[in-house]
């Protein structure tokens, strides 16, 4: 059976780091179809240093500044083929990755996303992801909020391969979110199709970056994708095994939040977290962080 692969990256001021990555899948076991990079409004040269690579398999799509997710969008709307992997300009793939796709959709022809384990890349540190909920080998994800739960998200935007008819079922990425538009489409897609997934490492993300996405403040609100996961829940849309995880990790999503209010001294922030009935319940972590709320400063910096 042959299969052919689409690359998309999305490309914004990642100059430094950007042949890194497209070097990455020339020296994949299996070469991929092409290489849709969208550049996003970048201002450094990054674009020039691609365009000095010459490749015949490079496809440059330039547009003005509007995020992730309409460049991730546009490529997918260009891909030619059916499987779609997505890499970040920042981190990149080892020579594993697409031999651990492939084999993944010739035992998961069904499957609507396709992913493999990966390791953090903090300067010269290389950490595995603490996962759970996951195969041991080969297999499926049973549940991908379940899988999410205490633990480093099982996906991520460079580990990860797409049927282009399963993004475009959902409507491709959601535009106008900072954060977390990531984990609602792999969640929404799992709705519908299934996660088959590769306990092998194949992606080194790159956690020492300091302009990362993910390398942001402090988190003290809910990120936008609880929201929607919150509208999921309402409108009856998540499969009804999927339900308890999905209630159990708005729970530690909102007591994560809770945590760094904490740390910032925002007790108010806090307590309205914990009072929140949607999204928290009232277990022992409930009623430490409440006790937490009134400890003086100087014990709090001690215990977070």
């Amino acid at each position: 059976m042959t299969f052919k692969f689409s690359v998309v990256i999305p490309l914004y001021n990642k100059s430094q780091y950007i042949i890194r990555a497209i070097n990455s899948i020339f020296e994949q076991k299996v070469p991929v179809d092409e290489i849709i990079i969208v550049d996003d409004g970048s201002t450094d040269d990054g674009l020039v240093k691609v365009h000095e690579l010459n490749s015949p398999i490079i496809k440059i799509i330039e547009q003005e500044n509007q995020g992730v997710s309409i460049a991730r969008n546009t490529g997918i709307t260009q891909c030619k083929n059916e499987y779609i992997l997505l890499l970040d300009a920042d981190d990149y793939w080892l020579s594993n990755f697409t031999s651990e796709i492939k084999t993944l959709a010739i035992k998961n022809p069904d499957a609507g996303i396709l992913a493999c384990n990966y390791a953090f890349k903090t300067n010269e540190k290389i950490i595995p992801a603490k996962l759970r909920g996951v195969p041991k080998k080969l297999g499926i994800i049973p549940n991908y909020f379940a899988s999410c739960v205490k633990a480093d998200l099982p996906i991520t935007a460079s580990s990860v391969a797409l049927k282009k008819s399963a993004i475009t079922a959902i409507g491709g990425f959601p535009v106008g979110m900072k954060m977390g538009e990531d984990q609602l489409v792999w969640s929404r897609i799992s709705y519908r199709y299934q996660i088959a997934f590769s306990n092998t490492v194949a992606v080194h993300y790159d956690r020492a970056i300091e302009d990362s996405a993910c390398k942001t403040n402090l988190i003290t609100e809910l990120a936008p994708h609880i929201k929607f996961w919150q509208q999921d829940l309402k409108e009856n849309k998540i499969p009804t095994h999927m339900i308890p995880s999905l209630t159990e990790l708005l729970h530690f999503s909102a007591l994560y939040c809770v945590k760094n209010n904490l740390k910032l001294n925002n007790r108010t922030a806090a307590r309205k977290l914990l009072f929140n009935e949607r999204l928290i319940f009232r277990d022992i972590y409930w009623f430490i962080s409440i006790a937490l709320t009134y400890t003086p400063t100087f014990i709090l910096k001690r215990v977070l």
